[in-house]
């Protein structure tokens, strides 16, 4: 359970059906749970996840040939992968750093340094990345964590910065490299799921599309889970009520 505070109202976000025995919060977020929560206003969320409790070679064989092919390939580019699990300030500063000068690329609001700070305090939060041997760092990923799941939150690389067509490729080769090096570390860790961070049901955006086929090349499946909203207290339930009518949504 994450607990935060958005101005006065005290917010409890529940992962993946973790059930914590109080809450003393006006609002909980209930986050990918399998099924819709008891008495809460939710709304679908699809995702594809990957079975962390096979062993590396069964899931080398569940990926696509080709992403087979670039991990092999990249192997041989002498990255370095890093992971921390606590999370210090200056690990902090330097993805969201990162992820800011990825963002600025691509049009997209800077990292809520705040949301990273209370996810580290507590330890709901991963930082991974990938890194030239004696060099610039090509990736920065970030991951929730609950229980026995642990999902990507954000990616970031900065291939659209440079007109390199060599470099973009190594870039391109490394995040897939990144993604694979993580698995093997949370599998490493005790993690059972390994979950990619949403899949696009529509058909009409040709990104997020695309990101779908790059997940897709990993293996797993796409299950349905469920984000849901429900006021605990009479702030709560004002809170709640002023969101929507002014658009927004907790859930």
């Amino acid at each position: 359970m994450v607990l935060s505070r958005k101005f006065s109202i005290r917010i409890a976000d529940l992962y993946f059906d973790e059930r914590p025995p109080a809450i003393k919060a006006d609002v909980a977020r209930y986050v990918q749970w399998s099924r819709p929560a008891p008495a809460a206003a939710w709304v679908p969320y699809t995702t594809r996840v990957i079975d962390l409790t096979k062993d590396s070679d069964a899931l080398v064989a569940d990926m696509e040939p080709k992403m087979r092919y670039t991990i092999r390939r990249t192997e041989r580019d002498e990255l370095v992968h890093c992971v921390s699990a606590e999370c210090p300030l200056e690990v902090r500063r330097q993805f969201c750093d990162f992820y800011d000068q990825f963002a600025a690329l691509k049009g997209l609001r800077p990292m809520n340094r705040r949301r990273v700070q209370v996810l580290a305090a507590c330890s709901s939060l991963y930082l991974t990345q990938v890194k030239q041997r004696g060099g610039a760092t090509l990736a920065w990923h970030a991951y929730w964590r609950s229980g026995s799941r642990v999902r990507l939150w954000h990616s970031a690389t900065l291939h659209r910065a440079t007109a390199d067509a060599s470099r973009r490729a190594l870039i391109g080769r490394a995040n897939r490299y990144h993604i694979w090096h993580d698995m093997l570390a949370f599998k490493e860790a005790g993690f059972l799921i390994f979950d990619l961070g949403g899949w696009y049901t529509g058909a009409d955006d040709r990104e997020k599309l695309a990101i779908n086929f790059f997940k897709k090349d990993f293996g797993g499946q796409v299950v349905e889970t469920f984000n849901g909203v429900k006021a605990l207290s009479l702030k709560g339930r004002l809170a709640v009520w002023i969101y929507e009518r002014l658009g927004h949504a907790f859930a």
